[in-house]
């Protein structure tokens, strides 16, 4: 399973703006198919309309030479904010996508693990908000290694968490 989803861009997606040392804002729009990333600098963002937008964050794109040095991350709220619509239903094709952003709100404490299920449709895994005991059932979407691969490629290239 593979998204083409590029990674934040260097310059406004409506302006052309240079965003490499700026702050601006990111977007993920929902095609029915695979996740759409759009970049906006700060000027532009309050100009578009957010309705057709997944999900959205504040970000700020390091210049190249110090990438390496600082890691990017999308903030918790907004992961969860993610985590919540595609848990929700409608995700279909987004399987390891969610599972993944689940894993990784398991290990920042946000979720918690409650336990696994066998079903008809497959294997779920139960997690719950550590705040709200709200429960969320996730498919596994027992994955090879490579695909596996594949997909922390892909999740990383969406919400940009270098070295998470």
């Amino acid at each position: 399973m593979e998204w083409n989803v590029r990674k934040p861009s260097l310059q406004c997606c409506s302006c052309g703006a240079k965003l490499e040392g700026m702050e601006f804002h990111s977007s993920l729009r929902d095609n029915g198919i695979e996740f759409d990333r759009l970049d906006f600098c700060l000027q532009c963002w309050d100009k578009v309309p957010r309705e057709d937008f997944f999900s959205h964050w504040k970000t700020k794109r390091v210049k190249e030479e110090k990438q390496k040095a600082r890691p990017r991350y999308v903030d918790q709220e907004t992961m969860l904010d993610i985590f919540r619509k595609l848990a929700g239903g409608g995700s279909q094709g987004k399987e390891a996508f969610t599972f993944l952003l689940g894993m990784v709100l398991v290990q920042k404490r946000a979720l918690r693990y409650v336990r696994s299920e066998t079903r008809e449709a497959g294997e779920f895994v139960v997690l719950a908000h550590a705040r709200s005991g709200e429960n969320f059932d996730i498919l596994n979407p027992s994955l090879s290694e490579e695909d596996m691969n594949r997909a922390k490629e892909n999740f990383d290239a969406i919400l940009d968490t270098q070295g998470e």
